[in-house]
């Protein structure tokens, strides 16, 4: 009897292999490790590259990917759409939703391996006007391969379009 090639072998191995983690769900094996609140104007982001920020500039101390805009909206109207837009989103469960600060805590999964990734969005109250600020950050691994960055800069696209057009803070001018 013949003995199969070592190329066969390895192809069979890669094919299962495959097989396995495209119809495996790693969301339901993998653990959520960040979920508490953050506190945006103390932040400490991740020492690698798998997280984004987005805040105003002259709101957050660390550096931002994204920098948002002030609205003339009243910070509960904007947290309201805020809500709305994450409860939309593909593979997002809301974790926790806190009104008195502000947050929401949900977590995404990616497409195609569903690892959990962890978005806190907040919107910040500074003289009447609101901003938005989202932190999202992968639970493993180093790279996110700019899936983070995505997410954030989709979230605060559709978080705008849903609030009426003249609601942007004209720029340099007071909040206070």
């Amino acid at each position: 009897m013949r003995k199969p090639s070592l190329g066969l072998s390895i192809v069979s191995v890669w094919l299962a292999c495959s097989f396995f983690l495209v119809g495996c769900d790693l969301g339901n094996i993998l653990r959520v490790k960040y979920f508490e609140p953050v506190d945006f104007r103390n932040l400490k982001r991740s020492s690698g590259p798998n997280d984004a920020l987005a805040c105003p500039s002259d709101y957050c101390d660390v550096p931002v990917d994204v920098a948002t805009v002030w609205y003339s909206r009243d910070v509960e109207e904007v947290f309201s759409e805020v809500v709305k837009v994450l409860s939309k989103q593909d593979r997002t469960e809301i974790l926790k939703i806190d009104r008195d600060r502000h947050q929401a805590i949900a977590v995404q999964s990616t497409r195609w391996l569903r690892f959990p990734d962890t978005v806190w969005v907040e919107v910040a109250e500074l003289g009447g006007s609101s901003s938005l600020l989202i932190y999202s950050r992968s639970n493993y691994g180093y790279w996110d391969l700019g899936v983070n960055l995505a997410r954030i800069k989709a979230l605060v696209r559709v978080v705008e379009n849903a609030l009426p057009e003249n609601s942007r803070v004209p720029q340099g001018s007071s909040k206070s």
